[in-house]
């Protein structure tokens, strides 16, 4: 069995609307056409009872887009859900607020509804859908995420973003790192002396002079037109 939130019946095409609860992280809304033998009864148990609402399918055939003429039994035996926007209100509270008439409704602790710390930090910035449930099901949950791919997929999606920023600010830091040494370079002064080379040793002894060539010297000219 799988708990959903049934968010809405069409009988006449036998579609059904629903959102993953999975244990609280949440999913996005999904779409199946029931096959006859099951539209009926789905019909019937949702005619008889207001949406959204939670239930429980008893066949796992039901639980992916696209699905054609998807068997399955439903039982619409779990309390009313009502969309919320999330957002932080502190380090130690989610405020809830109606989506239609955007008043704040209620206030939770983020461990209540799945949050960690850096989850916390993050609804400063955005908030996201929240589906409260009029009465907590399966071990004290409150409600559920309307999000792509739960809460894992967000945080994954939040930690690759990240590591591309952080690339993205690494090349940018090195590309004007290497753009300010070639400006550095324009204007360095080489002194050209550092190139002439000197001898391992000097010899000292008294100058030659001028007065006359030794036989170990030479002597030459240079033709030069300027």
């Amino acid at each position: 069995m799988s708990s959903v939130i049934v968010l809405a019946w069409n009988s006449e095409r036998r579609e059904l609307r629903f959102l993953p609860i999975n244990g609280g992280s949440g999913g996005t809304e999904e779409v199946s056409i029931l096959a006859e033998e099951s539209a009926a009864g789905v019909g019937l148990e949702c005619e008889a009872t207001s949406l959204p609402r939670v239930g429980e399918f008893v066949s796992e055939a039901v639980g992916a887009v696209g699905i054609d003429e998807t068997t399955c039994l439903l039982e619409l035996s779990g309390p009313a859900a009502t969309r919320y926007s999330a957002k932080r209100k502190d380090r130690s509270r989610i405020r809830l607020t109606d989506q239609g008439t955007g008043v704040p409704r209620t206030e939770v602790s983020p461990v209540s509804v799945g949050l960690d710390d850096d989850d916390v930090e993050q609804l400063v910035q955005k908030a996201l859908p929240f589906w409260l449930f009029a009465t907590p099901i399966e071990e004290e949950i409150l409600g559920c995420w309307e999000v792509e791919g739960g809460l894992g997929g967000w945080r994954e999606r939040r930690c690759t973003a990240r590591a591309a920023k952080a690339r993205e600010e690494s090349e940018t830091s090195a590309r004007k790192a290497e753009r300010e040494a070639a400006e550095e370079a324009k204007h360095r002064f080489v002194n050209p002396y550092t190139f002439v080379p000197l001898p391992t040793t000097i010899g000292r002894r008294a100058p030659a002079g001028h007065g006359a060539l030794d036989r170990d010297r030479l002597s030459g000219t240079f033709r030069v037109r300027w």
